[in-house]
């Protein structure tokens, strides 16, 4: 009896959306799914960081970044070429 009145709480809980720290505490899927989301927020700050620098960058040196990237295309085209010439 006790164990189904218990169950039917929880229920209520989880229906109404109502957070219980306990509860989350007690399951190593919770803890995971905690971690997850840290790692995902941490990993979505460091994009943020770089795309920050990455555009502080081009302003200051705007000829330097098209040159970089010029070099870069280049280097990749012939790559490409490279490649497929060594297909054939």
């Amino acid at each position: 009896m006790a164990g189904s009145t218990e169950r039917g709480l929880l229920r209520k809980i989880v229906r109404l959306g109502i957070a219980v720290p306990q509860l989350g505490a007690l399951s190593p899927v919770a803890i995971r799914i905690a971690a997850a989301r840290r790692l995902a927020r941490s990993g979505r700050r460091a994009a943020e960081d770089l795309l920050d620098d990455t555009a502080y960058r081009i302003r200051r040196a705007p000829l330097h970044s098209v040159a970089i990237c010029f070099v870069i295309g280049l280097g990749l085209g012939a790559l490409a070429g490279w490649r497929a010439a060594s297909r054939d």
